[in-house]
């Protein structure tokens, strides 16, 4: 314990009378503070080793100990992973250390006397300023976020540190400043809100779903819908644990389990034909931070009124079905009334007896035709109502998700990234891009472009189609065999349009042949029509699945949307044309496009555009 007191006392009586003869002057290194001693008068040292009592060889030995500490410290400074600057009372650059030089680019020597105001972005002049306003009039540490501009133009942002220094009489006389780069951490807190916003996206997707799938079942009734849609709703926000929820509608009420109102709410009506008929609400429990619309999200709000403009629609066709029901057992008792009228005449007249069966058959067809226009209404309205919901939900994903792959894009083309990195990076991308591509076959069947049509050569669409794909048949051991009719005329279509169709059912064509196998393709003119054949000699397709081949999101397959078959209906329809699928022998599938000769806009309105046959149409 001794030798160290004495130690503390050798550096303090050898070095500060020195250090305080050259106030201002700072040590930049060992080799600064060993010349520095060196100026020391001898007296003075030799005063030092007789009033401290301590031999010459000890002191030199406490002296050559504090020399490599000094020299560890310089060190430690000049590499020090943070920038540091010594400013005078203009804001000149009076020293730095290496971390601080490499920093802007710069070499230590040309950054002394250098403003360190031009090193800062035009647009965080304003902010540097006020920083140095605090600094001079504080006694404590300031700190605030700037963008630097380094030497070659890049820009980083970067934390800065400073504090006043001051001599013994209170002028300021310079202040230390301390840079801190922040841009990946900066960069990881964006991906970080980003993440957030689409796991949001995510649970308001999932409670639509969850919707969607009540609606789905006709058993359910109108109160059990709207049971379960309660129920949904809170984990679908931002606070699950301490939200609730309100439905009131035609007079009834459901809610959560832990429902109580509160003053922190959000609420939206429901209106049918803009008349309200019930109201959606949804509580906090508790209070939390204000954000968009008090405790609430923007896009909460987005949701409450989807919610509610749904429950809208299920509500009047829940009331339109049982409208529809009413008249249905109506129609069904004056049916029977009227059959048990013509039983109690058939004794009477063989006339009266044909005429009842006529009637019978008359109303038997009505029947059919009631059943199938109100199984068509339904599924109608639940398609109308699933895609303006899920157009408006894949609009706010997809810019998030545009920008995440924007960045991950940027940064996997970075040599900085290591290979597992790359990897991650590399599987973020592609599955971005495929969620891209999904979201685009919603938004199109959601609100399909109307065509825009130019004579072109079917043809020519039709060669084009098949060389997009001519690497990958190849590459999966397909052989291809084209029989092109020369003689087709010109057709009014959308080029694009068509394009997409076969290019939808050759990919189609391609995935059920996995084992290799023959793809035909072929086109001829027949009567009114231009047809496209494309058969495959893959797996065929299952009887129970030719029925719904065209529905909306109706797959069988592990990846994909469901929706391509769906859109290649609508683009043909809307050309007026028709598509044929039947499976052939001995194996294999056979799909039939039929575009007309003339312009859709000649064609007739209510044309069955889908047909699911045995075997290939005579015409």
């Amino acid at each position: 314990m001794m030798k160290n007191n004495n130690y503390k006392s050798i550096i303090y009586k050898a070095f500060g009378n020195s250090l305080e003869r050259v106030p201002g002057k700072t040590l930049n290194s060992y080799e600064d503070m060993a010349a520095e001693k060196e100026q020391t008068p001898m007296s003075e040292l030799n005063a030092c080793r007789i009033e401290s009592a301590i031999p010459m060889d000890e002191c030199h030995r406490d002296q050559t100990r504090f020399d490599e500490l000094l020299r560890k410290y310089c060190d430690l400074y000049d590499f020090a992973p943070v920038g540091y600057y010594t400013l005078d009372k203009k804001g000149c650059i009076l020293e730095t250390n290496t971390t601080g030089a490499d920093l802007l680019g710069f070499e230590k020597v040309d950054l002394i006397q250098s403003r360190f105001s031009r090193f800062i972005a035009p647009e965080f002049q304003d902010v540097f300023y006020f920083h140095q306003k605090r600094v001079l009039v504080g006694t404590s540490r300031q700190r605030c976020e700037l963008k630097f501009i380094r030497r070659d133009g890049t820009r980083f942002f970067a934390q800065l540190e400073s504090i006043a220094v001051k001599d013994a009489a209170g002028d300021f006389t310079r202040h230390l400043s301390a840079v801190t780069d922040i841009t990946d951490s900066k960069k990881k807190e964006e991906l970080r809100r980003k993440t957030h916003d689409l796991s949001e996206r995510v649970k308001e997707l999932n409670c639509l779903y969850g919707i969607s799938k009540l609606v789905e079942n006709k058993d359910h009734s109108l109160a059990e819908i709207l049971r379960g849609v309660v129920d949904l709703i809170p984990p679908s926000w931002q606070y699950p644990d301490i939200t609730c929820a309100r439905i009131i509608l035609d007079g009834r009420t459901y809610q959560t389990d832990n429902f109580k109102e509160t003053v922190w709410k959000q609420s939206s009506g429901i209106f049918i034909h803009k008349a309200q008929i019930g109201i959606l609400e949804v509580f906090y429990l508790e209070e939390k931070p204000e954000i968009d619309e008090g405790p609430f999200l923007k896009d909460e709000r987005g949701l409450i009124n989807a919610i509610a403009e749904g429950l809208g629609h299920i509500t009047e066709r829940i009331h339109l079905e049982d409208s529809l029901k009413s008249a249905y057992d109506d129609l069904e008792r004056k049916v029977d009334a009227r059959t048990a009228e013509l039983k109690r005449s058939n004794q009477q007249l063989q006339r009266e007896t044909e005429e009842r069966n006529r009637i019978t058959e008359d109303l038997r067809t009505t029947l059919d035709m009631l059943r199938e226009n109100r199984e068509r209404l339904i599924r109608c309205e639940r398609l109308s109502a699933l895609g303006e919901v899920a157009a408006k939900i894949t609009h706010e994903i997809r810019n998030p998700m545009v920008t995440i792959g924007g960045f991950a894009r940027r940064i996997l083309k970075t040599n900085q990234l290591g290979e597992t990195n790359k990897n991650y990076l590399t599987i973020i991308v592609e599955e971005i891009k495929r969620l891209e591509g999904i979201l685009t076959d919603i938004l199109f069947f959601a609100k399909p472009a109307d065509p825009t049509c130019h004579m072109v050569a079917l043809n020519s669409i039709v060669k084009n189609s098949l060389e997009t794909l001519r690497f990958e048949l190849e590459e999966n051991d397909i052989y291809l065999a084209e029989h092109l009719d020369p003689q087709l005329p010109m057709l009014c279509l959308d080029e694009n349009q068509i394009r997409r169709v076969l290019h939808n059912l050759i990919k189609n064509a391609m995935e059920a042949m996995p084992e290799g196998g023959s793809l035909n393709v072929s086109t001829r003119k027949n009567h009114n029509w231009e047809i496209v054949e494309i058969a495959d000699t893959g797996v065929g397709i299952a009887e129970t699945d030719l029925n719904r081949l065209f529905d909306a999101f109706y797959t069988n397959k592990t990846t994909g949307s469901g929706l391509g078959l769906t859109i290649s209906a609508q683009i043909i329809n809307n050309h007026g044309g028709a598509i044929e699928v039947f499976n052939r022998e001995p194996k294999g599938t056979v799909f039939i496009v039929k575009l007309p000769l003339r312009s859709p806009a000649n064609q007739l309105d209510g044309a069955k555009t889908v047909r699911y046959v045995d075997k290939p149409d005579a015409n």
